[in-house]
């Protein structure tokens, strides 16, 4: 395995309200090279005072700081797994780093590559009444590739190779996240332009959410112009008023009520806009495509599976609910809906708006004692129980907004007993989740990259 350093231009582009925001980024990049087996063995990396830890499973690296995407690819019959050290000084440049890979440190001393970072390029998202479109000037040829979150992994597709101008129709490919990278042929240094469309890297959903009656809002600063909607959709409820300014559309209904659902979204003139229909079931024969589990139900193998999908977390069971999914994914289950909640970064918090959480579950009926106790702990937190808890930064993630009055804490917090309860085996586990890093995992990573479909 050998690593390089090199120079890198980034421009980013932010699609929120109420404007584009603009950034350009002159930054390091630590590049590792190996074979597969050495790529896919690697969980950390060691450069100055920083430490990267690589998830093969999730396909992130995270900084601390900050998590990016990290997918493994094919490169001249290598495998090379590419680190952007974003915020990083020169001192964090050093001669040696350090590769924790296959239980071994391993400490190389990068090379320094010196391919020019000429700037040739323009890149722009506009949207039109036929959807919309990313436009391409590159005259000596940039990679399109469209980067998404879901199920709470990180992927990436190759969406075309361009040389001169190009327009191509953005993807709905249903996830927590879309964004866009499109890269100069360099694969050391070189120029990148980065489309962030909706949603955050690390983060569990960029989309919105319509249960019961109520549009619940992601947990992020920024409202992001292009609007992603999930529909949790039962018969007799009402749409969004504001359906027609959502630009792509998952109706999620339980089996039976599928064509309910598709009738309602017709007789609305709202047909083009729904990009993906999922069926929701208990387990069985004929489950749908998200097989919705009980507490005493174990995760099917091979099959999405959800124990919190759309629950009011006002219901007496939530609580034994969540400590099923956490104790699931402590067990190693890598296909719930949970998991990009229990494994995101450090939400950031939206004002006033109602804002779902885990698996989007919802908050149920606000009462008095729910909305002092929101209020409360948003603004004065340090005057309720959750002060010097250790579980916030979950907890917040996990809980809905307003908070259901069942979940407020009194003498003892349903939140903080289910992620800290103990194992089977008796012990209290240190860590949300089971830590990843098979060989498997990544391989599987490097060959849906390698043989990803044109999704055009």
């Amino acid at each position: 395995m050998r690593a390089v350093y090199a120079k890198h231009r980034c421009r980013v582009f932010r699609h929120v309200e109420p404007t584009v925001r603009k950034n350009l980024f002159d930054e390091n990049t630590l590049t590792l090279i190996g074979t597969e087996d050495e790529i896919s063995s690697v969980t950390r990396i060691e450069t100055g005072d920083r430490s990267v830890r690589i998830d093969h499973v999730r396909g992130t690296a995270d900084h601390g700081t900050h998590i990016d995407p990290m997918i493994p690819i094919e490169y001249r019959g290598e495998i090379i797994l590419q680190l952007f050290l974003c915020g990083y000084e020169e001192s964090d440049m050093t001669e040696t780093v350090i590769a924790h890979a296959g239980g071994e440190a391993r400490r190389l001393v990068p090379e320094k590559s010196d391919d020019a970072s000429s700037e040739n390029m323009s890149t722009s998202v506009r949207k039109s009444e036929d959807g919309w479109f990313l436009k391409v000037v590159a005259p000596e040829g940039a990679d399109i590739i469209w980067q998404f979150q879901a199920g709470g992994k990180e992927h990436e597709v190759e969406a075309d190779h361009v040389v001169g101008e190009a327009e191509i129709r953005l993807p709905s490919y249903m996830g927590n996240r879309l964004g866009i990278c499109i890269t100069s042929p360099e694969i050391f240094g070189g120029v990148e332009h980065k489309h962030l469309i909706f949603g955050e890297v690390g983060h569990p959903s960029g989309r919105h959410l319509w249960s019961r009656g109520t549009l619940y809002a992601p947990k992020l600063a920024d409202q992001f112009v292009y609007r992603s909607l999930i529909i949790d959709f039962r018969p007799g409820d009402d749409f969004p008023k504001d359906l027609r300014s959502f630009d792509e559309i998952e109706l999620i209904a339980e089996q039976g009520d599928v064509d309910a659902a598709l009738t309602a979204m017709n007789d609305l003139g709202v047909k083009g806009i729904v990009t993906s229909l999922s069926h929701a079931g208990r387990p069985g024969p004929r489950h749908g495509d998200i097989v919705l589990l009980t507490p005493g139900d174990d995760p099917i193998k091979d099959e999405t599976c959800s124990y919190l999908l759309f629950r009011d977390q006002d219901d007496p069971d939530y609580p034994e609910r969540l400590e099923a999914a956490v104790r699931a994914a402590r067990s190693g289950a890598d296909n719930l809906i949970e998991l990009p909640w229990l494994g995101a970064a450090t939400p950031t918090l939206t004002s006033s708006e109602s804002q779902y959480g885990i698996a989007f579950s919802v908050s149920g009926p606000e009462t008095r004692k729910s909305k002092v106790f929101t209020a409360k702990r948003g603004m004065l937190p340090q005057r309720t129980p959750c002060g010097d808890c250790r579980e916030f930064r979950r907890c917040s993630l996990a809980t809905a907004m307003p908070w259901p009055e069942r979940l407020v804490p009194g003498d003892e917090c349903t939140i903080k007993n289910a992620f800290t309860k103990k194992n089977p085996s008796g012990s209290a586990s240190k860590r949300p989740l089971k830590e990843y890093s098979s060989k498997e995992c990544a391989r599987t990573a490097i060959t849906e990259k390698r043989r990803a479909p044109d999704p055009l």
